[in-house]
């Protein structure tokens, strides 16, 4: 799991649950490898806030957090991000869904 600091409410998040499909050890490596990379371009997007994550072999949650919607666009439609979306579609996931979704509050322990 991965937290960033995030801004106060409101805030968008995009959730993306995903099934993977069956995969070897190298497959495994180049897709945690090009998720790393993901993450390492997101952070330098403009309204990026953080990301929370979760996986076993088959499912995966991935929440990231966005000051905007307009961010998310943009992030959406940035090439090297276009780019590793065709290749997860077609090597790594099964299924998946993109929710997005505004954050109006939030609450936890300290």
């Amino acid at each position: 799991m991965i937290k960033e600091v995030l801004s106060q409410p409101p805030y968008y998040a995009v959730i993306i649950t995903s099934k993977l499909k069956p995969m070897s050890d190298m497959t495994v490596a180049k897709y945690l490898a090009l998720a790393d990379s993901m993450y390492q371009l997101a952070q330098q997007q403009p309204g990026f806030l953080g990301m929370d994550y979760a996986r076993d072999p088959n499912l995966g949650i991935t929440v990231s957090y966005w000051r905007s919607v307009d961010d998310i666009e943009k992030w959406q439609k940035h090439p090297e991000h276009v780019d590793i979306k065709a290749i997860g579609r077609q090597e790594f996931y099964d299924t998946y869904d993109i929710r997005i979704c505004l954050v109006e509050r939030e609450y936890g322990s300290p």
